[in-house]
Formats: structure tokens, C-alpha cells, sequence
């Protein structure tokens, strides 16, 4: 089976799908290949506003089925005119990045749909299409929720509460109806990586030998090369390389506050904007390294560029209205200025017959945040020339190290600020179990 071939199957079959595959598959492009010519009513949505940013229409989970970012439980959406009419028009229900979803909030959106279409099948009739990659990283459990995860879930691991342990995909009617994809592509590292390919794919299953940590460890580094960002285990080691590096900086520093204009004033999208990238303060200093998250029109930039801010332009002695940034590897800087970031969420459109997407809120702020450091887990989905990878006391996580080394497109960009050992290399229980039980149903899906 073809890429192709898998894009008329999502538009022509009726099985629910799953759709996995390493970093760098090509799953985000085949997504916006199969949208961009659907005559289906697909509502995409994705677990956090990052991850939205990679496919245009998709929205939070939270935003599309009005759920609350609190610690209230249960959940107990209270769904606008707007996003009912939306849920009752779908078909097709496209979940991006399905493997950071928590149980507790699959079973709840599960239950919405059921009660809101007046239908008891799973995902109240629709079909139901998730992407990702199971052998990265598991959905984030912050502590104050860990409590009341663990009761609904039996006591389980953290790393076991994504959706493929959820009440609503354990249904027998979803796996009897459930196609399986694997895709085969890599477009993230270079053609003549093949050997650092197959590594990473040893890392990912959990298969690595002490040969593959030993050619690994050849790239250990004892002072970081300048202007390399490093990716941490945890936000506490972050924020320590960042800040640290930034207060070093000479000059006047600055901060840019988020501007944020709520178009409704509806309580079921208040606190969503929490997770977008944009909504944070940011520091600004001439000097700083930058990471841009967000992709440039005309491709200037793309999500994961990095480079140093050169000049800062303001209309007042605070207030900072441009800036230029010299984006590394090239010689000239560019001008960034603020940018208008929408929150949306979802309606169904009569007039064209699907359902599509409206702003809730703008957040205006410059597309940047501090480039010396960022986490494992905030790194998901981007691509990257090079990066150091800091792990501190170790890896913690399934997938973490995985996630880590396979966001970078050569051997030569990788760099580790400790040796790595086998005990770093943690897979995911609950997806080698979940292949093994579904090992028949997988198909391998190659590059057109």
C-alpha cells in the first residue's frame, strides 16, 4: 500500500483507522493531503494548541468539545450552540497525535458524542481516525490530576492512561472494525543516514544494543558548542539553561506581554489558551538565542528554526515593536514583528456541508521563545538541524529518548551532554502490548 492509496482510504472506507509511524514518517503531510481534497465532514483535533499548529483547521481537544482546564472532575463539558451543531454534522473524527490523549478524556469525549448525536455506538456513529506514534511519548498527567487518574484507572501507571487502555476503544465492536497503517517513510533524516535510521528505530522499539549507545556516546560533548539549543528531561532543567544563559547577556533587557482579545466571552473557552505557545511572556535581550514556533508563509521560518536576535526596535523606552533576527545559516537578518495567533474552535458550515472552524480569541505576540533550551516533551513534532540532548539523572519516560535523538536530521547534529545508558532506552508497555495483540491487522504503508 502507497501513500496514495491510503488517502483514498481515508476518504472513500468506513473502518475506523489508525495511523502510525517513527518521527519523520510523514504524517502530518499525508493528513493535510487527504483534507485538502475530502468531501467528508471531518472535525481534526489535536491534544495540545503546539500540536494544532501543524494542521491547518485542527483544534484543541479541549476547544472542539468545550471541556474544562480545571481539576473539577469529572468533566463536564458545557457545549456552545456552535460546537453541538458541529459534532452532529461530522462523520469523520480526526485525532492528531492520539497517543499523548489521556484515557479519562477520550472515554469523556467518547460519551459526548455518543449523548449529543443520540447515537450509543462508539464515537456516536462517526468514524474515528487517530495518528501518532504509540512508541513516543505518553499523555502528560500533571500531579494535581495523577490522584483522581489513578481511581479511574485502576491504579495504573502513568505511562498506561492513553486512550488505547480507554473504556471507549476497549469496546470489541472498535478493534472487530479497526484497520491499522504503519508508514514507512522517513523524510526528517538525510538519505545517507541510514545507519543513524536504523538506531533510532532500534531505540524506538526498545531493541538497542550496547554497539548502537557505544556510537551514540562518540558524540558526548564536554563544553556546549554556542548557539545549539539543548533539550532537557524536565522544565526545571530548562528553565535553568535559559534563564541562566539570558541573564548573562549584556544590554537592556525587555518582556513582551501576549496581548489577548477574547471575540466571545463564552465560559467553556475561558482558561483554553493556557497550552498556546503564544500566550506566554516572553524575555527579549539583543543576543538571544530564539526557537521560532511558528511556520512563516512564504517559509522564511518554520516551526523549530532557531537563531539570534540582533536588534530590538521600540515605539517606546518598554514597549518592543520589532525585532531582526539572524536566522542561523543565513547572512542577512529578517524583521519579526507580532504576529495574531487564533484560537478556534469548531461549527458546521450549511452552506458548504462540513464542518470547519472559527476564532474564539487572538493572541498577538512575536512567534519566538527563548532558544537555548526547551523539553523533550515540547519538542515532539519539530525537526531540527542539531541539539544537544541533556538528560540529566536519566530518562523517565516511554519514548523520551527516542523523542530526544530523533528530532535532529544527521548523526553529525546530534550532541549528549552525559553518556546515555540501556536503562534510558524505556518503551511503552502499553504499546508493545497493544501490537502484539494487533500484530494481523498492521499494514506497512510506503512513499508514493
Amino acid at each position: 500500500m502507497t501513500y496514495d492509496d491510503l488517502i483514498d482510504e481515508l476518504e472513500h472506507g468506513s473502518k475506523h483507522l489508525l495511523i502510525f509511524g517513527r518521527a519523520g514518517a510523514g504524517k502530518s503531510h499525508l493528513i493535510r493531503a487527504f483534507l485538502e481534497q475530502t468531501n467528508r465532514c471531518v472535525l481534526v483535533t489535536a491534544p495540545t494548541g503546539r500540536a494544532t499548529m501543524e494542521i491547518s483547521g485542527s483544534v484543541t481537544n479541549h476547544s472542539a468539545f468545550c471541556l474544562r482546564p480545571s481539576v473539577a472532575f469529572p468533566w463536564e463539558p458545557v457545549l456552545t450552540r456552535e460546537a453541538i451543531e458541529a459534532i452532529q454534522m461530522m462523520d469523520t473524527w480526526l485525532l492528531d497525535e492520539a497517543s499523548m490523549v489521556r484515557e479519562d478524556i477520550f472515554n469523556t469525549i467518547d460519551s459526548l458524542l455518543r449523548r449529543v448525536r443520540g447515537n450509543s455506538a462508539p464515537f456516536g456513529g462517526v468514524r474515528f481516525v487517530g495518528t501518532g506514534d504509540l512508541w513516543q511519548l505518553p499523555p502528560v498527567t500533571p500531579e494535581l490530576e495523577a490522584t483522581y487518574v489513578a481511581a479511574l484507572t485502576g491504579g495504573r501507571r502513568k505511562e498506561s492512561h492513553n486512550f488505547l487502555v480507554s473504556r471507549a476503544f476497549a469496546k470489541p465492536e472498535v478493534f472487530q472494525n479497526l484497520a491499522i497503517h504503519e508508514l514507512r517513510g522517513s523524510f526528517r533524516q538525510e538519505p545517507d543516514e541510514m545507519e543513524f535510521r536504523r538506531i533510532l528505530d532500534r531505540v524506538r522499539l526498545g531493541s538497542v544494543v550496547q554497539t548502537d549507545l557505544d556510537l551514540l556516546n562518540s558524540r558526548v560533548i564536554r563544553r556546549n558548542p554556542e548557539g545549539i539549543p539543548l533539550l532537557t528531561a524536565t522544565r526545571k532543567l530548562r528553565d535553568f539553561y535559559n534563564a541562566l544563559a539570558i541573564k548573562e547577556l549584556p544590554g537592556k533587557h525587555f518582556v513582551s506581554e501576549p496581548e489577548v482579545n477574547w471575540k466571545e466571552r463564552e465560559e467553556p473557552v475561558q482558561g483554553l489558551i493556557d497550552d498556546e505557545p503564544a500566550a506566554q511572556t516572553i524575555p527579549l535581550v539583543v543576543g538571544m538565542r530564539v526557537m521560532f514556533f511558528w511556520n512563516h508563509p512564504r517559509r522564511i521560518w518554520v516551526n523549530g528554526t532557531t537563531g539570534t536576535i540582533t536588534k530590538i526596535v521600540t515605539s517606546n523606552e518598554k514597549v518592543v515593536a520589532r525585532l531582526e533576527v539572524l536566522i542561523d545559516g543565513q547572512e542577512t537578518p529578517v524583521d519579526v514583528e507580532r504576529q495574531d495567533f487564533q484560537v478556534f474552535v469548531p461549527y458546521y458550515n450549511s452552506t458548504q456541508g462540513k464542518d470547519c472552524t472559527k476564532s474564539v480569541v487572538t493572541i498577538t505576540q512575536f512567534p519566538v521563545e527563548p532558544g537555548y533550551a526547551a523539553t523533550i516533551h515540547k519538542s515532539q513534532g519539530r525537526t531540527m538541524e542539531s541539539a544537544i540532548v541533556d538528560l540529566g539523572r536519566g530518562a523517565f519516560a516511554p519514548g523520551q529518548l527516542y523523542v530526544a535523538l530523533s528530532r535532529v536530521k544527521s548523526f553529525k547534529g546530534l550532541y549528549l551532554a552525559t553518556p546515555l545508558r540501556i536503562e534510558d532506552c524505556i518503551v511503552s508497555q502499553t504499546a508493545r502490548a497493544f501490537y502484539e495483540r494487533a500484530w494481523s491487522k498492521i499494514r506497512l504503508v510506503v512513499p508514493t
